[in-house]
């Protein structure tokens, strides 16, 4: 084999093992910010035990409940002055987003109802958030 090739099967070796180092990492992010929404969710229904229902507005309301240690940056809740009670669509109404902008083309979200998802970060995030901050028909007063 000349040093052409093989320098060219070195290159080739070189960047596909960094692409999927790269890969590997938003994975793991990815996986990081799930696992710290669902954390930020069993906080918030902490949170809305001791107040009435009611989730919280700011992610500092659930430092009692999850410890001052833990890093909230990134993290974005969605519903505004809502009772859990009054959620009517739990399944699809998101209560907190993860903005960690290493997550790559998806982005962790979480649901009123505690499950976690990775959604597309374009364009149906930015959809489901502003269906769940402007639609009655996701909630009851």
């Amino acid at each position: 084999m000349n040093n052409t090739k093989l320098n060219s099967l070195l290159i080739l070796l070189v960047f596909s093992s960094g692409c999927a180092l790269s890969l590997d990492n938003s994975k793991k992010i990815q996986e990081e910010e799930i696992n710290k929404l669902k954390q930020v969710g069993v906080g918030c229904f902490l949170f809305a035990d001791d107040h009435k229902g009611m989730l919280p507005t700011k992610t500092k309301q659930l430092k009692t409940y999850m410890g001052n240690e833990f890093d909230f940056s990134y993290v974005k809740l969605i519903t505004k002055n809502i009772k859990c009670r009054n959620i009517l669509q739990p399944s699809i109404t998101i209560l907190a987003v993860s903005t960690n902008p290493q997550q790559g083309a998806m982005q962790a979200v979480l649901f009123t109802d505690g499950h976690c998802e990775l959604k597309a970060k374009k364009d149906t995030v930015n959809k489901l958030v502003y269906q769940t901050e402007n639609s009655s028909a996701f909630f009851s007063r």
